[in-house]
């Protein structure tokens, strides 16, 4: 949260109330400023870094508790615009940990770490539903209304 681009405190109290019938715009306001990060880190580094298909197409990996969420992936892809690559194991923050503490003590080298070889078997991965005309009527919608809620919440309280 401390390189959104945006002031995340406010704009969750002013856009998201916590009711049940808004877990839908939840998810939409996360994956928004997930997509402003994106746009952010896009802008940036460039071209350096970005991990393309066979398609040309840039693919964001995602990790995490969240990830088993299918609307939550779907609504990120859809906003994206992108395919969204889910792996089988969810896990691979505390699994990257484990590969750099054995590198360390020579318990296996980068080879057996880097290699592909089965590393995709069981990946999801979440293609875009959304038109291009109406990602951009949403990511514009959102432009709009984040800068309308900063100083909406009262962080007094």
């Amino acid at each position: 949260m401390i390189f959104l681009p945006h002031n995340p405190y406010e704009t969750e109290r002013g856009i998201v109330q916590y009711d049940m019938k808004y877990i839908y715009h939840d998810m939409d306001v996360v994956e928004s400023k997930v997509n402003d990060v994106l746009k952010s880190m896009h802008k940036d580094a460039g071209q350096k870094g970005e991990v393309k298909n066979e398609k040309g197409e840039f693919l964001l990996r995602v990790d995490g508790g969240a990830t088993v969420n299918n609307l939550l992936r779907q609504i990120q892809e859809d906003l994206l615009g992108s395919p969204v690559v889910r792996p089988a194991d969810i896990e691979t923050t505390a699994l990257g940990a484990a590969y750099a503490a054995g590198l360390a003590v020579g318990v296996w080298t980068e080879k057996d770490i880097f290699s592909s070889e089965g590393k995709l078997k069981g990946d999801t991965i979440f293609l875009p539903k959304l038109e291009d005309v109406k990602r951009k009527i949403r990511v514009e919608s959102w432009c709009k209304v984040v800068p309308r809620t900063f100083g909406l919440a009262d962080l007094s309280v």
